[in-house]
């Protein structure tokens, strides 16, 4: 099971108290691809209520409990078991910004008047925590930073220099320090595409990692 941010997959999962939370399996082969088996099973046990309704068969809405832990037993199509637990906890240790293909790396400068998805990840005991709510997010200097949805913020870097992007939720709050740089002028206009050139891309058949 995972989370919507796939680079939490790495880290093991926990889940928020009381929370209301979507746990989505990702099936792969040996070279990492996703794949489609509608006839997997998944049983949660443990302390958490399933809403069947907002299940699919690659999904689970879950409430999680109080404390304790919840299990994730999965059988594929073809009988092939495992079983993910996942502890409950109550608290974060730490907050951390999310670097992917939609989320850019804080520590490289951030092109002025451009829009960037910047989302972080709520950490307690090593793990990545799911079902985390009322998240702040705020700017100073010369920043626009805006919550979205989720763990995202839209930010907005206004001039070049310095500024400090702050994240609070689950009863920690932190601040990243970004810099701020005009974007550069490229010196030469792009190359013209070949005829024997392809564009790559996302095909029909590809669907987004949970």
């Amino acid at each position: 099971m995972s989370l919507l941010d796939p680079e939490a997959e790495n880290l093991g999962l926990a889940l928020f108290k009381d929370a209301g939370v979507f746990l989505g399996l990702a099936l792969r082969d040996a070279d990492g691809m996703r794949l489609v088996d509608e006839s997997t099973s998944i049983t949660i046990t443990g302390d958490a209520k399933e809403d069947g309704d907002l299940s699919t068969w690659d999904r689970r809405f879950v409430t999680v409990g109080a404390s304790g832990t919840v299990s994730a037993s999965v059988v594929t199509g073809d009988g092939t078991p495992f079983e993910v637990t996942m502890p409950i906890v109550d608290k974060l240790d730490d907050i951390v910004a999310v670097k992917n293909l939609v989320s850019p790396d804080l520590a490289q400068p951030l092109p002025v008047g451009l829009e960037r998805n910047v989302c972080f990840r709520g950490i307690s005991n090593g793990r990545a925590v799911a079902g985390l709510s009322g998240w702040m997010m705020s700017g100073e200097g010369s920043i626009e930073v805006e919550y979205v949805t989720e763990t995202c913020g839209l930010v907005k870097a206004l001039a070049a220099g310095k500024a400090t992007i702050f994240v609070e939720v689950g009863g920690v709050k932190k601040s990243f320090p970004v810099t701020m740089a005009k974007a550069a002028k490229a010196d030469t206009a792009p190359a013209e595409k070949t005829s024997g050139e392809e564009l790559v891309g996302l095909t029909p058949g590809e669907r987004a990692r949970h």
